[in-house]
């Protein structure tokens, strides 16, 4: 994965690459998830939530340190792009 100043970048795949790019005001969720076979080796994955699309932007198997510190980051940078960048009152008169 990678964190841009406007987007957050998840690579994943073996045999069938995919990149999922998430604009960090187009985020709605985050979850951060671990099974308990991940629990086990101490990694965990994040999962975003953005509008339905044929790709699931999910960065998997990351340390769980580390994926604590994105999780918290991501929720941080989500919120202050979604106030820059509100579009809820486009009908309102400038």
């Amino acid at each position: 994965y990678a964190v841009t100043d406007t987007a957050l970048v998840a690579r994943s795949g073996a045999f069938h690459r995919t990149t999922a790019i998430v604009p960090h005001e187009r985020t709605q969720g985050i979850r951060l998830y671990q099974g308990p076979l991940a629990r086990r080796f101490g990694v965990a994955e994040l999962q975003l939530a953005t509008i339905a699309g044929p790709v699931a932007p999910v960065v998997h198997q990351m340390d769980l340190d580390e994926a604590r510190a994105l999780f918290l980051a991501q929720s941080d940078r989500a919120a202050v792009a979604r106030k820059k960048k509100d579009t809820n009152h486009w009908l309102e008169e400038a």
